[in-house]
């Protein structure tokens, strides 16, 4: 499930570090999905791109009001490590669509990024025995189920 089961056995594994993950993940994905529409060369492509970088804006607002009710914790180095290399092994916006890639191809990234961050947050579940923290990893998983939902929604016709 995950490559260091060690770190949660040290108590060092946070809800509020997995939601200030979720944070710099949604940031990273915001500058991506921009980024990528700068360079898109299909204008539909372009406008897809903007509504996701709008989207991953979106959850990061939601994760930022959800922080900013809790007390602030900081990351130490062995754990901010972890969570990286947990991004890295899953593979989650590492592998970025070309510029001459179709709407076809980035709505079909895109549901398959968003997949995968679901099955990283669900990871999580296991490790809370409380149903309080457990509840929010899920509220981490149903807003990205929702894109999922909406991408599908937009795009009937795609396979992926």
């Amino acid at each position: 499930m995950f490559s260091d089961n060690n770190i949660f056995c040290t108590g060092k594994v946070r809800l509020r570090h997995i939601f200030k993950v979720g944070l710099i993940l949604e940031k990273r994905v915001e500058g991506f999905y921009v980024e990528l529409a700068e360079k898109v060369l299909d204008p539909k492509a372009k406008d897809l791109c903007r509504k996701l970088a709008r989207i991953a804006f979106h959850h990061a607002q939601l994760i930022e009001k959800t922080l900013s009710e809790w007390r602030i914790l900081f990351f130490d180095r062995e754990s901010l490590d972890f969570f990286e290399g947990e991004l890295k092994r899953r593979n989650i916006f590492l592998d970025p669509p070309l510029a001459d890639s179709s709407e076809e191809d980035i709505v079909k990234y895109a549901i398959g990024q968003e997949w995968k961050k679901i099955d990283f947050y669900r990871a999580f579940e296991d490790f809370f025995t409380d149903s309080w923290r457990r509840m929010h990893v899920k509220q981490l998983v149903m807003e990205e189920r929702s894109c999922i939902k909406e991408l599908v929604a937009a795009y009937p016709d795609i396979r992926t």
